[in-house]
């Protein structure tokens, strides 16, 4: 139900926990939500490795997640549209990265139906290429 609307006569005969559990329910109706694993783990470049981004069923969003090692332009992972109760666990690097621990920036691209961007964030990790 949304506040903003309607009759709300209905509040008055709630509990205070019915209440809280309400409210608390409208709240969360504004964020949105995803679980990404800041820390990417490959034992080569050219293999796959593991990457673990979930889009909880919560989300009334798609999500597609975009890295780059820090200061870089160029990508190094894409995941594609991942819809909500859909989840990633590992992926391929889009070009060769020498052995090492790097600094990444993920951007997170929320979609709506018709895949446009409707907002976005930015999300630091690292990447950890084996050999």
């Amino acid at each position: 139900m949304n506040l903003n609307s309607g009759d709300q006569s209905f509040i008055k005969d709630m509990s205070e926990e019915e209440l809280r559990n309400f409210l608390q329910e409208q709240a969360d109706g504004d964020y949105v939500r995803l679980k990404l694993d800041t820390t990417m783990r490959f034992d080569t470049s050219d293999d796959p490795g593991s990457v673990n981004i979930q889009n909880p069923p919560s989300n009334e969003y798609a999500i597609k997640v975009t890295t780059y090692i820090e200061g870089e332009d160029e990508e190094i992972y894409i995941s594609g549209v991942i819809q909500p109760e859909q989840y990633v666990t590992e992926g391929k690097l889009l070009r060769k990265v020498e052995e090492g621990t790097y600094k990444t920036v993920s951007t997170v691209q929320f979609l709506d139906d018709e895949s446009n961007v409707v907002g976005t964030s930015s999300v630091v990790g690292k990447l950890t290429v084996e050999s």
